[in-house]
């Protein structure tokens, strides 16, 4: 009989580690866990209705911030919860949940809890590393998405190390198909897909970078797809440099597939990052990667092989990247190929379900 299973997480928006978890928990309803439910501590998003959609328990909070009373009556109303349904695991997402996900679970007497480290952590501030720290290292398992989050948050929370492992998002790959596509040197598709919500994701750099690769190539195109508040300011820069007719600003996308059918190279500029979803789904269908060296981003792409890596924070050498790949046909063939074959061997979604599958049968292995 499998383990009665909740997961916590800070929200539902449609962003990459909600996406993943609602993957996960397809996945694990899938796979036998029929007592499984997913708590939303901001009780906001769009993932929401996919989860419904899809038969999995989901529960709103109003635990938006701290500085909100409401959040404190939510709490207590949390343990009280978790109490009632009496959880063998409580499985947290994202900082908010990291915490007080956590004390709510030690309040309500879980037995088994366990937390997750999807970035480098480089967005927190030092007093949530510190409380993410002290009640991580007393978890059953810190699950990190790639070995870079796991060196990252070892280094800033000052975890003993003891409780932590790596298991790396997985795809389904029927849904990302290969497409044949005409690659043109001439006029290039490059694309990014990302919730342009921080600036360390990267998106101003790759604009910059865009208007040096079209005094190259004039007929590029740079097709950014994801919604955000820093829109508006991206906008403002592309217009500023004069290549706003180049750049196509595609929003809130569902259909990632039908959005990169026509893609030539996708682009992952960030100045931090886990794995990204994005990019195994480009790879997936066979479109290699031009990508910053930082995080799990080379965990993904082997320079020369399936893309090829640049320096972060640099828009001249993500340019240098964007120009080389397109530069040589044959190499941009097999490189596509490579990046098809790496996500099948290594991101695919039966291993990551697979592998957390023996993570929740098997208590403190």
């Amino acid at each position: 009989m499998k383990p009665k299973l909740i997961y916590i997480i800070d929200n539902l928006i449609l962003a990459g580690t909600e996406v993943h978890l609602f993957n996960l928990a397809k996945g694990m309803k899938e796979a036998g866990y029929s007592d499984l439910e997913v708590l939303s501590m901001s009780g906001e998003g769009e993932i929401f209705d996919w989860m419904a959609i899809n038969d999995i328990p989901v529960k709103n909070f109003r635990m938006k911030s701290v500085r909100n009373p409401i959040f404190f009556v939510d709490m207590v109303r949390l343990i009280f919860y978790l109490i009632k349904q009496s959880p063998d695991i409580v499985h947290t997402y994202l900082d908010t949940a990291n915490v007080f996900g956590v004390i709510a679970a030690k309040c309500a007497g879980v037995k088994r809890i366990m937390t997750s480290r999807r970035d480098l952590g480089v967005f927190r501030s030092r007093r949530m590393e510190i409380m993410m720290g002290k009640l991580s290292n007393g978890v059953e398992k810190i699950v990190c998405v790639c070995k870079a989050a796991a060196s990252e948050s070892m280094r800033r929370e000052n975890l003993c190390g003891n409780n932590i492992m790596v298991i790396h998002n997985g795809i389904k790959l029927d849904t990302f198909k290969s497409e044949f596509r005409v690659i043109s040197a001439e006029a290039p598709v490059f694309c990014n897909v990302a919730v342009p919500n921080r600036t360390e994701k990267g998106h101003s750099d790759l604009i910059a970078a865009f208007a040096i690769v079209l005094q190259s190539v004039p007929m590029a195109r740079l097709r950014l797809v994801g919604d955000g508040w820093l829109l508006p300011v991206l906008r403002s820069q592309a217009d500023q440099l004069g290549i706003d007719q180049s750049i196509e600003f595609y929003g809130k996308s569902l259909d990632i597939p039908s959005v990169m059918k026509d893609v030539s190279v996708f682009v992952i500029p960030s100045h931090s990052e886990g794995i990204s979803n994005a990019l195994l789904e480009a790879m997936a269908m066979g479109i290699p990667a031009v990508a910053t060296d930082v995080g799990g981003n080379p965990d993904v792409v082997t320079h020369g092989v399936t893309g090829v890596l640049v320096e972060a924070k640099s828009p001249e050498s993500i340019a240098q990247g964007m120009l080389n790949i397109i530069s040589d046909k044959n190499k941009l063939l097999s490189m596509s190929l490579a990046a098809q074959e790496v996500v099948k061997k290594e991101f695919n979604y039966s291993k990551m379900i697979s592998a957390y599958d023996d993570l929740y049968s098997n208590p403190n292995e």
